[in-house]
């Protein structure tokens, strides 16, 4: 169907052409440059705009790397909440020896410590 009214098109301006009416033929020249530039403009805005193909296709990748940020910081969470329900409730002896050891710096009599560069 776009074929045939290109077409359509195409002999009635080559009509125009060889009639020499030179303002039917302006008006159509007029006409073809106008939407070729609407065009052109409508394409460039599909393509580079700030809701354009290439913003689309960057912000998809950043919603996938925060959903995979996301995904990390809620297994971290579900860590450090198991940890201090331990610690809250004394289930694991070791970790709150561990706790206290690494934030109130407290060390047992056997103890050897080694400082390293």
């Amino acid at each position: 169907m776009i074929l045939w009214l290109m077409i359509r098109f195409f002999e009635y301006f080559r009509s125009l052409l060889f009639e020499a009416n030179y303002k039917d033929l302006l008006i159509s020249s007029s006409l073809i440059i106008f939407f070729l530039f609407i065009n052109f403009f409508a394409l460039t805005n599909l393509i580079y705009s700030s809701r354009g193909l290439i913003s689309l296709n960057n912000l998809n990748e950043e919603i996938t790397l925060n959903i995979k940020e996301l995904q990390k910081i809620k297994n971290n969470n579900a860590t450090m909440e198991i940890k201090i329900r331990n610690i809250v409730e004394f289930k694991d002896s070791d970790l709150v020896d561990q706790t206290i050891r690494e934030y109130l710096g407290y060390a047992h009599e056997d103890d050897y410590i080694i400082k390293l560069n």
